[in-house]
């Protein structure tokens, strides 16, 4: 089990924190599409571990739950601040599902990509 953070909600960021952490040197996907929370841990990690956010995109979808709105446009102000690729929908509409399906839609543009210029229409 991984160590409480100090003056944080333990139960939504250690596991975050640790992902980021354990991954530094990787490209990252940070996807959301349930808690919120999750939106502040990754972000506050980002920053605080010094990580490149030029290998950094964030996918973030979470749903209606209290300051989702709020925790959507921390998302927002910080991809477009420091130039992170970012999917943010924005609202209370959100889900899980919805992360898979666009994760899957990514990675298929990336696996059907030619290697020069566009994508080949497979």
């Amino acid at each position: 089990m991984p160590k409480k953070a100090k003056g944080r909600n333990p139960e939504s960021y250690v596991p975050v924190e640790e992902a980021i952490k354990r991954n530094r040197d990787k490209p990252l996907i940070l996807a959301c599409g349930n808690a919120p929370t999750f939106i502040y841990s990754a972000i506050n990690t980002l920053i605080d571990e010094n990580i490149d956010l030029k290998r950094v995109a964030l996918i973030l979808f979470p749903v209606g739950f209290v300051n989702v709105i709020e925790a959507k446009d921390y998302g927002k102000r910080f991809g477009d601040f420091f130039d992170v690729a970012s999917i943010i929908m924005e609202g209370r509409f959100g889900s899980s599902t919805m992360v898979v399906a666009t994760l899957h839609a990514i990675y298929r543009l990336i696996k059907d990509y030619d290697g020069k210029e566009k994508y080949n229409g497979k």
